[in-house]
């Protein structure tokens, strides 16, 4: 799964996001569900799971999204933005690029890729992915699409 592909699916999830986002807290997990389940409706052998456990020393922590095709390995940790989070938005973003730094596939031989992603929709908080794209071009994407900023990061 190219970030182009995985960039493109929220861009066309954005209508149904901007409506879900509209219900209050939670709806996080409904985007998660509704990649996996496009993955595995692609007919293409994508299988994936939410919530896996980090390795140590992270063992507390659940990464949001696993993806496995063939011998590769996706690992993605998504972050959206709250009206009840004071900390600005990129800072939780770039804490996830952080986090997902330590994830590893124990004991296996698959070609492991980390993608971040950050879902807003403030001014400030679009604005801070823009030029964040901007400053890591070539390692980050971003697009706005019905009023969302959309920001995919590639971690190494």
């Amino acid at each position: 799964m190219t970030a182009d592909k995985l960039l493109n699916f929220f861009k066309l999830k954005a209508p149904q996001i901007v409506n879900a986002s509209s219900t209050g807290a939670g709806w996080e997990i409904w985007l998660q569900t509704e990649l996996i389940l496009a993955l595995r409706e692609a007919n293409q052998g994508y299988s994936g799971a939410r919530e896996l456990p980090y390795p140590s020393p992270l063992s507390k922590s659940r990464l949001d999204i696993g993806i496995g095709h063939n011998q590769e390995y996706y690992a993605i940790e998504m972050k959206v933005e709250s009206a009840f989070k004071a900390k600005p938005f990129l800072s939780r973003i770039l804490k996830d690029v952080t986090k997902i730094g330590y994830y590893s596939v124990q004991g296996s031989p698959v070609k492991l890729t980390k993608y971040v992603v950050g879902i807003a929709y403030g001014v400030a908080a679009k604005a801070q992915m823009k030029q964040y794209s901007v400053d890591n071009a070539g390692q980050v994407g971003y697009c706005e699409q019905n009023g969302l900023g959309i920001l995919l990061i590639l971690v190494p």
